[in-house]
């Protein structure tokens, strides 16, 4: 296949695509099958959506309105409400319209994150990895925490069945189970030798700190570049004791994905006056050279 007329670098070209949908050469007079014409569009490499909810995704109607807006109310309606709304049909016929709206716009890699409750991810596995126009990775999420309900065993049944990434959620425990969830985590990735991406501190609280013992859990077991800090939100996030963590992050070489059009709307709602963004601190990430999606 030969594309020309595309922009490539600010400059026309013509681009010569083989058989097996690899890019062979560029402005090399090759010619044969089909042949688009870019009419001076751009090309470039494919966007990466890394962190996206779809088994929830175009579920507006299966639940109750949330009327708080708050979090914790909203993940109580997806377990009570769109959870067991979600059979391996309903997700098929609506993957379909996301993968293609997906497409289009060309994003073709996405981390998708799965609730593990009660099977839900196990069931969902095969029909995710097999999307035809897109690239997907599947974290088994432990919502509401690793310890609520038969979790802690579901996530080691969860990548059984195939799961590519051991997911978190140390903030849904109290002080001492979220420790312990923390060295969980890390136990099972370990041993199924798979990444870490945990929500990490997507609460208003200040004295929610998990991404300190996050990072130095990765630290310790020499999993820092196997390791996501997803969120990362909690108005404990300033000031000297953030610092000391950011440099920690830098020398784990751990990543971060950053959700602002999720905790934007979230956060902030226990707030009466001052109320924060709901941002993790992008500057302070981008002045220390830490990895950030």
């Amino acid at each position: 296949m030969l594309i020309t007329n595309v922009k490539l670098g600010g400059r026309l070209s013509n681009i010569y695509v083989n058989s097996e949908g690899i890019i062979e050469c560029i402005n090399c007079n090759r010619r044969d099958g089909q042949v688009i014409n870019a009419e001076g569009g751009a090309l470039t490499l494919p966007f990466v959506n890394s962190h996206v909810h779809l088994s929830q995704a175009l579920t507006l109607g299966y639940n109750r309105k949330n009327e708080t807006g708050k979090l914790i109310d909203g993940l109580a309606l997806l377990r009570d409400d769109v959870l067991p709304r979600v059979t391996i049909d309903d997700v098929k016929r609506r993957l379909e319209k996301i993968q293609l709206i997906m497409f289009m716009n060309g994003t073709l890699y996405v981390r998708d994150h799965e609730p593990i409750l009660n099977g839900n991810a196990r069931r969902l596995i095969t029909i995710l990895h097999e999307t035809s126009l897109i690239k997907v990775q599947v974290v088994a999420c432990p919502s509401p925490s690793l310890s609520f309900s038969d979790n802690e065993n579901e996530m080691e049944r969860t990548l059984e069945a195939g799961a590519d990434v051991v997911g978190a959620m140390p903030h849904g425990e109290d002080r001492e189970g979220g420790l312990k969830s923390i060295s969980k985590v890390f136990d099972i990735a370990q041993k199924f030798n798979k990444p870490v991406d945990g929500h990490i501190d997507e609460i208003d609280d200040p004295e929610s700190d998990f991404s300190f013992y996050m990072v130095s859990e990765a630290k310790r077991r020499s999993w820092g570049k196997m390791t996501t800090l997803s969120h990362m939100v909690s108005s404990q996030y300033q000031g000297a004791m953030f610092r000391n963590l950011l440099l920690r992050m830098k020398e784990t070489k751990v990543s971060v994905v950053i959700n602002p059009e999720t905790n934007l709307h979230l956060q902030g709602r226990y707030t009466e006056r001052e109320v924060p963004r709901g941002l993790a601190p992008l500057q302070l990430l981008l002045s220390q050279g830490i990895t950030y999606l």
